[in-house]
């Protein structure tokens, strides 16, 4: 649990202080290099980068779906390693079969999403 600490932290630090968006050495997607869609992945690096400089609005444009996974994934963590009535409430929530299949469903939802016209020109994106 403290090795995968360290990594959260050095990833943290990594993207706080490291703009991919600049950078030719930031992993490239490899959906997006073999068939020119976007994965529901594409733009995590740059909206998390975003995001720990404080540029929500500009997350937002590079991948709103992180945007909504951030929450769940900490009321996950939660739920899974939290002790107490709270940490009961928030697995039950997390972990419910509505809730994940929610997730799932708005996961490729997103994935059909970003490949059309219509969000490119809400996101204003080439």
């Amino acid at each position: 649990m403290v090795a995968g600490g360290v990594v959260a932290l050095a990833v943290i630090v990594l993207y706080a202080t490291y703009n991919p968006a600049h950078s030719h050495l930031a992993p490239k997607c490899p959906v997006f290099l073999l068939t020119g869609w976007e994965c529901p992945s594409c733009g995590i690096q740059r909206a998390l980068h975003s995001i720990l400089t404080g540029e929500w609005g500009l997350a937002l444009r590079y991948n709103p779906f992180l945007c909504l996974s951030i929450p769940y994934a900490l009321i996950a963590m939660w739920g899974a390693w939290g002790k107490g009535s709270a940490a009961d409430k928030c697995s039950r929530f997390a972990f419910h079969r509505y809730t994940l299949w929610t997730y799932i469903a708005l996961f490729f939802g997103w994935w059909i999403f970003r490949n059309t016209e219509l969000w490119h020109s809400i996101a204003n994106l080439p």
